[in-house]
């Protein structure tokens, strides 16, 4: 995928997100996109476990979602594509009562060096009542291959 030196576009960042497994059946979309920040939607109903005790949401996917949409946002604001792993993946709480079908992901980007890049993720729901914060540490990876 070849990107150029400016924001993602809705198309861009839809096929990009498309080579993601999870995104397409937990039904992850692009809600909004600006210079410094990206909010993904994804709908709960995917989400949903169901136990003899009732349903609940399945909370494991949401790192995953955290995890895509602090990178992203670090890649938006870049401009290009560059190679990271995942240093640090804080989630600072969550709660179980959200109010809605939809779950909305904001991630900013708070500072990028020569190697690392910060980012900060905002969960919440259709109210805007937060469901959880989170912080992301990314290592940029060198492209060259030693043998």
């Amino acid at each position: 995928m070849n990107f150029t030196k400016s924001i993602f576009d809705k198309k861009n960042l839809t096929q990009f997100l498309s080579a993601i497994p999870y995104v397409q059946f937990l039904d992850i979309n692009v809600d909004n996109i600006s210079q410094s920040s990206i909010t993904l939607r994804a709908n709960l109903d995917k989400w949903l476990l169901v136990s003899d005790k009732g349903a609940g949401i399945n909370y494991g996917f949401i790192y995953g979602v955290i995890d895509t949409v602090a990178y992203l946002a670090i890649l938006n604001h870049l401009g290009i594509y560059k190679s990271a792993v995942t240093l640090s993946l804080k989630v600072d709480h969550f709660i179980n009562d959200i109010s809605s079908n939809n779950l909305y992901f904001k991630a900013e980007y708070i500072k990028i060096k020569k190697q690392y890049a910060y980012s900060y993720v905002t969960v919440f729901d259709l109210d805007g009542k937060s469901v959880a914060n989170a912080s992301a540490a990314f290592l940029f990876k060198s492209m060259e291959f030693i043998e």
